[in-house]
């Protein structure tokens, strides 16, 4: 339910689910809302509960506890013993294998989920007229499911689950089969489609790159559990665990231990250099705490050895070079750690050159090690 009051399109609440001979269970108490019209992430490694929490809220599995609503309606309830079928949930969900129908046509393949529903024949013409279309499958309605590349199966898929309007859609990494280029077309027409349709949508995946572009809010989850929530911005920006620092996008971290806190600002000593940072959301920090400073590559400077030292510039030594074309990526080492940087092309720097590396406190995260 959102703060003003409204139901929220899903809501799960304490959901888990253990399977036989796996000593952790798969999902360990998930709660979290979906808003209308929301394009929400479940990002996660293999393994950590994301596909196991879209097949409950799908009717797939059955939870051993917890609750799963649409809207105002109940459809999971371990204990109130309450189970409604996927059949019954007027929901659409496309699968990492498209699933589709090699025997059939693309319309055949659309129209299928309106067949079952005995949907009039004049409706079925005009509903599956109008998605083809929507998709860029026009022209195809005719060709055989065989004759279609992995792009038009995946639009065949996502027609399919929308040509019978279902109030949510679910998605289990769609994306994954298709190669690097398709898969960041696919990627923005698929977020083109969600905003044009207003649908209320579930996307699951393992690609950080992916979930960025195109989530309203990412869940990311870990070993069953719930790591963060929050917009793009603020779980790559402002991570709550060295997990999400680590899983979202390059990190380097340097081990240091807390010399002084003042507010929000904390500075640590790292080896021989002292780095300013701020605290990950919801630490408390103290001197003498054992933590680690994360910064990305991108928020990184390399400087010539000749700058004066000032807040956050550490002398240090390249040992490593890559040119990218657009950009180049460095290694170096400040002191016996090593951290990656992400310079402009034009700043060539050669190895064995001694440098300062340089970044502002505001983004440098700190964490305590008791959370990594």
């Amino acid at each position: 339910m959102t703060p003003g009051g409204t139901l929220s399109a899903v809501s799960c609440r304490g959901l888990a689910k253990e399977f036989p001979g796996n000593p952790a269970p798969a999902v360990d108490d998930v709660s979290f809302d979906v808003e209308h019209g929301e394009l929400l992430v479940l990002l996660g490694p293999s393994g950590c509960g994301k596909t196991t929490t879209l097949r409950m809220i799908a009717g797939l599995e059955e939870p051993d506890a917890g609750e799963v609503w649409l809207g105002s309606g109940l459809v999971s309830s371990a204990q109130r013993n309450v189970f409604v079928p996927t059949e019954k949930r007027n929901i659409g969900m496309v699968f990492q294998s498209y699933a589709i129908w090699p025997h059939m046509t693309v319309f055949e393949n659309v129209a299928y989920p309106l067949r079952v529903r005995r949907v009039s024949r004049k409706l079925i013409q005009e509903r599956v007229g109008q998605t083809p279309e929507l998709l860029g499958l026009a022209g195809l309605e005719e060709r055989p499911a065989t004759q279609l590349s992995g792009g038009q199966q995946q639009r065949v898929a996502l027609a399919r689950a929308l040509v019978f309007e279902p109030r949510i859609l679910l998605l289990d990494e769609p994306l994954s089969n298709l190669d690097a280029k398709l898969r960041v077309h696919m990627r923005s027409e698929l977020k083109n489609l969600q905003q044009a349709t207003g649908i209320t949508s579930i996307f699951v995946t393992h690609d950080q790159a992916e979930s960025m572009a195109l989530a309203d809010r990412i869940i990311v989850m870990n070993r069953g559990r719930i790591e963060q929530i929050g917009s793009p911005a603020d779980v790559y920006q402002t991570p709550r665990s060295r997990f999400v620092n680590d899983f979202v996008g390059s990190m380097n971290a340097l081990q240091g231990v807390v010399v002084d806190v003042d507010g929000s600002t904390v500075t640590l000593r790292c080896g021989e250099h002292e780095v300013r940072g701020h605290a990950a959301s919801d630490q408390q920090l103290a001197r003498g705490d054992a933590v680690t400073a994360t910064m990305r590559p991108e928020n990184l400077s390399i400087l010539p050895e000749s700058v004066s030292a000032s807040t956050n510039q550490w002398t240090a030594c390249v040992v490593g070079a890559v040119y990218y074309g657009d950009h180049r990526e460095y290694q170096v080492e400040i002191g016996e750690q090593s951290v990656t940087l992400s310079a402009p092309a034009s700043i060539d720097v050669p190895r064995g050159a001694r440098v300062i590396v340089t970044c502002d406190p505001s983004e440098v995260v700190v964490i305590a090690d008791s959370l990594a």
